[in-house]
């Protein structure tokens, strides 16, 4: 029988750990040319200019700021390491070490980010690992074997006293299949409602059909929490034992208030706010009855109720608005304004903008959101044809015809 391969720790005193190689020399290239760079830009931008004080100390101070801060990242580049001792570890940084001993450890956690290991007692440090660091699954693997993870023990132990809870069924047998259930329907509404809302956002065809998905499945949520009060929450909470049926709800209205954003336009938000406000309303008491459990426990989480405001706000208004727009079978009424000038917005996404001169009810000025290709088609001088409708829920909205 072959024997376990040697690890480092095993046959090595104080193993150390780096940034891996391919960032380190990636660091190395990159942050010296920056931060003479940063430290040459006043001289560059000031050169033959005279420019007031403030202006002066200010761009002084930010391309310091920013040559201090790659400076630092250098000397952690540099200097940074993790250590695996006989009786401790350690994390050295560009100017301070951590240091735990080996019996002051209490357990570790992970994210997609870093490795946390936690000590027994508050005063004692908290070491933060990048997984970046070279042969990081080694640093996890000597961790799993003497210390537990500290996320899957609450879990088991959050699990534990779920299924203890009579509240969720007369025998263990019962509660562990409610708890089950729970956790099936979550998993069935958090994948359609991920999918729903990358449909709304990446092809919405066809429309209609599209945007009655993503106005069903926040509904159909607030539904599964009235029929499993106790084993399904709206809220994400870590290590609670619960299942959520957070992507289910959040990620149909986020798709929804995007496409309202950008694929319609309101004469009036004055006339939208009250019926997103009866609709949020009206949603804010379904989805607390469906949340009583948690919401209206002793002790009940700030950020539970504060996550339950935030789902709300967002439904009510994505819902009010393509309700009163989808949905509007009035007639519209069209207009041919002139373009007076375009420009292009950019940021996280770039959008196009036409300015119109005054029409029916908008004064001159305004601007409307079109296609890239629409934007480059048209001219500053001609006319385009906007078709204004009254609302189904009675807010006048309008777009741009790209005929």
């Amino acid at each position: 029988m072959p024997s376990s391969p040697i690890l480092p720790w095993q046959d090595t005193h104080n193993p150390e750990y780096r940034i891996a190689k391919g960032w380190r020399m990636l660091m190395y290239l990159l942050l010296p040319p920056l931060l003479v760079l940063c430290l040459a830009l006043p001289f560059i931008l000031l050169k033959g200019e005279n420019p007031s004080l403030v202006g002066a100390v200010i761009l002084v101070g930010m391309c310091l700021f920013f040559a201090a801060v790659i400076l630092y990242a250098l000397f952690d580049t540099i200097k940074g390491r993790f250590i695996i001792g006989l009786r401790e570890i350690s994390q050295v940084g560009a100017f301070k070490t951590k240091t735990l001993g080996l019996n002051e450890i209490l357990g570790y956690r992970l994210d997609d980010k870093y490795i946390y290991i936690n000590p027994k007692e508050n005063y004692l440090p908290t070491i933060k690992i990048s997984v970046s660091i070279e042969r990081h699954l080694e640093i996890i693997q000597w961790l799993d074997g003497h210390y537990p993870d500290l996320d899957r023990t609450e879990t088991e132990q959050a699990t534990a006293a779920l299924l203890a809870d009579d509240a969720l069924g007369a025998t263990p047998e019962a509660r562990a299949a409610a708890l089950a259930r729970a956790q099936q329907v979550a998993w069935g509404l958090n994948i359609i409602g991920g999918l729903t809302g990358a449909w709304l956002l990446l092809y919405p065809t066809p429309y209609n059909w599209a945007v009655a998905a993503g106005l069903l499945l926040p509904a159909l949520t607030i539904a599964a929490l009235w029929l499993l009060p106790n084993t399904l929450r709206i809220d994400e909470q870590k290590n609670s034992g619960y299942p959520s049926a957070l992507v289910g709800f959040l990620a149909p209205s986020m798709a929804l208030l995007i496409r309202a954003l950008f694929d319609y336009e309101i004469v009036s938000y004055a006339q939208l706010w009250p019926v997103v406000g009866k609709v949020a309303a009206g949603v804010a008491v379904l989805l607390a009855i469906g949340s009583r459990i948690f919401l209206f426990r002793q002790g009940a989480p700030t950020r539970t109720i504060l996550a339950v405001l935030l789902l709300v706000a967002l439904y009510g208004y994505s819902a009010a608005s393509m309700v009163n727009t989808v949905y509007d079978e009035g007639e519209p009424t069209a207009f041919t304004p002139h373009v007076t000038s375009k420009h292009i917005s950019s940021g996280k996404t770039t959008t196009y903008h036409l300015t119109l001169d005054a029409w029916g009810p908008m004064a001159a000025g305004k601007d409307v959101q079109v296609s890239r290709e629409y934007y480059q088609l048209v001219q500053p001088g001609q006319p385009v044809t906007v078709a204004l409708s009254p609302g189904r829920l009675g807010v006048p909205w309008f777009m741009v015809l790209e005929e």
